[in-house]
């Protein structure tokens, strides 16, 4: 192995790796350690040449969470070579995402990421300010959520159509974006 990396972009890990002198096409499997837990292999990895290197992205991969990836090399089907890597673990940042779809009609998903444990909430209010609805109030861990919302308030009853506002708070921190109820 000249060289083997793996490396987060955008939300999902890119392992990349290339192999001394090795004349034609070689086969691999792909396995994949969660936070030090044992191998298990990525079934339909799409490993693609780059030049020299061959490359593989983990779409399924999540921010916050560490992995470790080991690459076999085969010959005839049978493993001749593996190596391993890990790569760093994602920062998160906050972020409240634009629910979607928006308009929506009778249910719309609302996602965030968190970047510390602590109390989170997630409520829905209406263009006057009042609390229509409390999606989430507990504690979480930093990752990636999303949160469906029905189109009811606290009471079952369904919203009218209109102009709604959801905030996430997260410890100090305030997000707001506003979502729109067609019916």
């Amino acid at each position: 192995v000249r060289s083997f990396e793996s490396r987060w972009i955008d939300n999902n890990v890119e392992i990349r790796w290339v192999l001394h002198g090795v004349p034609g096409e070689l086969d691999f499997d792909v396995y994949r350690s969660v936070s030090d837990g044992p191998f298990d292999r990525l079934f339909g990895a799409d490993i693609r040449r780059d030049g020299e290197a061959y490359v593989l992205v983990d779409l399924s991969a999540q921010p916050g969470r560490e992995y470790a990836y080991r690459v076999s090399v085969l010959e005839d089907g049978r493993p001749v070579a593996s190596f391993d890597t890990a790569p760093a673990a994602a920062a998160l940042e906050l972020a409240l995402h634009q629910n979607h779809p928006n308009p929506f009609n009778p249910t719309t998903t609302i996602g965030f990421t968190l970047d510390t444990s602590g109390h989170v909430s997630l409520r829905v209010y209406d263009i006057s300010g009042r609390l229509i609805r409390t999606l989430v109030d507990q504690q979480r861990a930093p990752g990636v959520f999303s949160e469906e919302w029905d189109g009811r308030n606290s009471y079952g009853e369904p919203a009218a159509s209109g102009i709604y506002f959801y905030r996430l708070t997260a410890g100090t921190k305030t997000l707001t974006r506003k979502a729109v109820l067609l019916k």
